[in-house]
This record gives C-alpha cells, structure tokens and sequence, in this order.
C-alpha cells in the first residue's frame, strides 16, 4: 500500500486471463456480451456504433495532469477491427511521466453517479497491443482518495481479461466511479486497444 497525499494505492493481486483464439469461440463470448446488455449497468463498452458513450456512462482520455500536477498525455478513438467479430475497438496510446502525487493516464470509463456493483463479480474486457504490462484503477466515491488498481498484460493477439471485482478491495463496490485503462508506474509509453468491455 503507497498513500500519498491522501491518494490510496492498491498493490495488484492474482486475475484470470483466458486466451482464445479469432473464430467460433469469439462468437459464444459475444453472445455472452449479449446477454450481459439485458442489464444496462454491466455494458461499459462495446465500440461498434462509433460512439463513447454507453447505457451505463462515457468513455473519455484521462491523466495525471487534470488532477495531481502531472504531465502524463493519453489519446483515445474508436478503430475498425474489434475483438472476434466486432466492429469496432477503443484504441488508447499516450505516456506516463513521473511526478510527486499520482501517475496514471489512459481511457477512463467514467459513471454519472457512483454506481453500486456489489451484484458483479468481475469485470471482463478483451485487449491487444504491445506486448507489456498495463493498469486497470477503480476509482469509488471520492476519486481523489478512493482508488485501486491491478495489473493486467496485452499482446498482439486479442485476449479476454477477467480480472475479480474482489482484486480491487481498497474501493468499496457500493460506489464506483469509473474505471481507467492504461498506465501507471514506471512512467514509459502504452498503446493498446480494448473492446467488449462489461461488469459480470
């Protein structure tokens, strides 16, 4: 655990990630998307219309620097060329640099209120890109103080990540306020993409 100036830091804990490959297996985990839509609070993300916004919030570029001084940079669009069979993907690329506060910057998935996940266990996403480690922070109620976050890895192939709602203890799940994808420390460049991205 690192606080620093009242900003709590999670260390990461174990996830699942499950591999499959492009093809029939693709179709049943977006069928399983599907279903997940039938409520409006576990869809996050799936890119296909083109848009940043879902039924359950917005997807905006996110740093350091709209909070704790910093002077890290993230850009966000939505490309052609989803996991599987979709449409559309969220691409994200910026870099981290180091500062005395906190470091973080990527796409933030933010909700219009803090929103209660307690009945989600997980939250699952695809991702690929250049091949290294990468960040997922939870923000709660008050995101100024309330964060946690876990590590998660991308590689050039698409991969569906799992990561347990359980792995993000330090933020009480009765009020989350959004979600960041991307990077923190050590300060360095990202550039990965996700899609599919839903509370399950």
């Amino acid at each position: 655990m690192r606080a620093l100036l009242g900003l709590s830091l999670a260390c990461s804990v174990p996830w699942m990630v499950t591999t499959h490959p492009q093809g029939a297996d693709l179709r049943d985990v977006r069928a399983a998307a599907e279903d997940a839509r039938q409520t409006p609070a576990t869809q996050l993300g799936r890119f296909d219309d083109g848009e940043l916004t879902s039924p359950s919030g917005r997807w905006m570029p996110f740093t350091d620097r709209s909070c704790c001084y910093g002077s890290s940079s993230s850009t966000i669009e939505i490309v052609a060329g989803g996991a599987g069979e979709t449409s559309g993907a969220l691409s994200l690329s910026g870099e981290t640099t180091a500062n005395d506060v906190w470091v973080g910057a990527g796409a933030l998935f933010w909700f219009p209120r803090p929103t209660d996940i307690t009945h989600n266990s997980e939250i699952v996403f695809w991702a690929r890109g250049e091949s290294g480690s990468y960040r997922l922070f939870m923000f709660g109620r008050n995101p100024a103080k309330d964060i946690a976050w876990v590590e998660f890895t991308a590689g050039e192939e698409w991969e569906e990540i799992r990561i347990p709602i359980s792995a993000l203890s330090d933020v009480a799940p009765k009020a989350v306020s959004g979600f960041l994808f991307g990077r923190g420390l050590p300060p360095g460049t990202f550039s990965f993409q996700i899609d599919e991205v839903h509370l399950r």
